[in-house]
């Protein structure tokens, strides 16, 4: 549980010193598959790496099917902008990163001393639409596939970005 608790917070000073620095953040939720859960998090665009390619930390936190999953992930993302699909702009990319879980185990489980927490690496493929609104913000829809273990299967979400 130290390592979540420290891992958050210096992903918390990470975002704050790049907010400072002007770079769009924002909020996302959604659902996932194995485990079924409804998730909430955070995500920030840090830096452009080339032309449409950017690097786009994300935390996520998980809740549900007696889990609790934080995943903090760095992912690349590649704009289409040559493509409009009705104003919106279609994206992919991958991340890899850190699954941070909690079992809601039954006392006679941890009372045997079977494990109810720990961490893995992850990896994910991504693909999405997004749209800038007229108020300068962000708005996109997100399809995430787990391609290893302790990632959800799949996260289906939206998110706004706030500049």
């Amino acid at each position: 549980m130290k390592r979540i608790v420290l891992s958050i917070a210096l992903i918390s000073l990470l975002a704050a010193g790049a907010a400072m620095a002007g770079n769009p953040m924002g909020v996302r939720g959604g659902m996932s598959s194995t485990p079924d859960q409804f998730f909430v998090g955070g995500q920030m665009y840090v830096k452009e790496l080339s032309p449409n390619l950017w690097l786009v930390p994300k935390v996520d936190a998980g809740f549900g099917d007696d889990m609790t999953y934080i995943y903090a992930f760095g992912t690349v993302l590649y704009n289409f902008v040559t493509t409009d699909l009705g104003g919106f702009t279609p994206y992919a990319g991958g991340g890899a990163g850190i699954t941070f879980w909690s079992w809601d185990a039954p006392a006679s489980f941890t009372a045997a001393g079977l494990d109810d927490s720990g961490s893995e690496f992850g990896l994910t493929g991504i693909a999405g639409l997004k749209k800038t609104l007229e108020s300068g913000k962000e708005l996109g829809f997100e399809l995430e596939l787990g391609l290893s273990d302790y990632t959800a299967d799949f996260k289906v979400g939206a998110y706004i970005n706030f500049f």
